[in-house]
Order: structure tokens, then sequence, then C-alpha cells
């Protein structure tokens, strides 16, 4: 994977782009789009989500956000299918028949829910500077037992230990990537990565809405607490490398 990760990509091929009519340009009706104006009405988009962001963040957020749905958009279609595009506010616009995502916000629904991860450990470390919980322990103190939610381990087997199967199936052998290093074409599946990621984020935001990680800091619910803790450490760290293949940088405040 690092072999494959380190190499200068020379272009992206992949099949006819078509789009819907935009919510907000009714009367639009121009037989094709450029890719300035695209990104312009992604950007646009985008700020329906910062109004969830602090203030200082809005602009690198917007633009990080903005990027995201592009690229999910570009890449959540299987190579040799039309790329149905569509610049809407409204969920379910972006139809998944054939292996896509749902939502033309997906990516930035994705990135949200790792700046509540990552929000959510700077709570904690704070917590702990200031006493309210004990510091974390070392992982083989951990009684992952505790983990008493189905969820919780629907997020582990589902997704955090199915990753790196996922990696392979859709960056393809080892040889494949010998093999492109000499020019010839390399064949990946990084639809196969946009949807792991939403729905990824979509188990993790309903698990996240419902359980209070950070309890009551009691010392008997101290052991849960971590458990769960280290659980969404492993969380956070592959929604990153899920991130990182797709080259979208992640944001860290919400």
């Amino acid at each position: 994977l690092s072999s494959f990760l380190s190499l200068s990509p020379l272009h992206l091929s992949c099949f006819p782009l078509h789009y819907r009519s935009l919510l907000f340009l009714r009367n639009f009706s121009s037989p094709c789009m450029f890719a300035s104006f695209y990104f312009a009405c992604s950007f646009f988009l985008s700020f329906s989500f910062s109004l969830l962001l602090a203030a200082e963040y809005v602009q690198q957020c917007v633009t990080a956000m903005t990027m995201a749905t592009v690229k999910f958009e570009l890449l959540s279609s299987p190579a040799n299918h039309t790329i149905k595009l569509s610049v809407t506010s409204s969920p379910g616009a972006c139809g998944s028949d054939q292996g896509g995502v749902q939502d033309s916000r997906s990516g930035s629904f994705v990135l949200y829910n790792y700046a509540r991860l990552s929000t959510l450990w700077q709570h904690f470390n704070k917590d702990v500077t200031n006493g309210v919980y004990p510091p974390l322990p070392s992982v083989d103190k951990i009684d992952f037992a505790l983990l008493s939610d189905e969820a919780e381990w629907n997020l582990l087997f589902r997704y955090v230990m199915e990753f790196p199967c996922l990696t392979r199936e859709s960056l393809r052998s080892d040889e494949e990537i010998e093999s492109f290093k000499d020019g010839s074409r390399l064949n990946c599946s990084l639809n196969k990565v946009c949807l792991f990621l939403v729905n990824f984020s979509r188990d993790l935001s309903t698990y996240y809405s419902r359980v209070r990680v950070l309890e009551e800091p009691v010392a008997h619910r101290y052991a849960v607490v971590h458990a769960r803790l280290y659980l969404l450490q492993a969380v956070k760290q592959v929604l990153h490398n899920g991130l990182s293949l797709l080259s979208i940088e992640p944001f860290d405040q919400v």
C-alpha cells in the first residue's frame, strides 16, 4: 500500500458524467457544466454544514468539505459506469444503483463524523488535565468485555477489522502495482472506499448520538469509558486512513 501511495498518478480515466438540474437554479438547462462552475456550486452547498463549525474554522473546513464532496461524487461510481453528478442540497439525489453513495453531501458527512471524534478526544484530554478522569491506561489493561452494546461490536468487526480487506480489494494486487510503475494501467475500485466510509460514518453517527461515551466521572464507570475510547480511537484511525486513500485531509474541530 505504501508503494502505491508514493506513486505520482498520471491521469484518471472515467466514463461520461451526467448531472441533474441545480436546486437553486431551476431554469438552468445548459447541456454542459464547466468544472469551475461545479466547484463553485459545491462550495456554496458546503456552507449548509458551516453552522456546525467553530467560526475560526469555517473557511478552512468549508474548503475541505468542498473538495471532499467533489472527490466523493467523482469516485463513488465504478470506473466503467457513467458518473451521475447532482449538485443539490437534497439527500438521496445521487443514485447508488451502481455501487455509488446516496448523497452528494456524503464527503462532508464523513469529515464531520471524523471531527466529532477528534473533538471527543480533545474534551477527554482536557478532563484528564483537570483531574476529572484518570489518564487512559495501556491497552493490555482494558477489559473490552465491558463493551456490551451491539453497535460497538458492529463498528469493530464490520468496519475496523474489515478495512485491510477493503484496501486489498480496492487497490488490487502487488503485481498490478508493480506493473503500473512501468506505465501500464492500474484499475482501482475507489468507489468501494467511498461506500465503506459513508456506511461506516452512518453507523458511527447513530451510535455516537445514542451512547454517551464520556459518562459521569465515577470510579466504577472508568473502565467502560476507557474501553469505549480505545474502540473509537481505532474507528478514528480507520476513517483517517480511508480518507487518506482519497487524498482528503480531515479537520479536527467541530
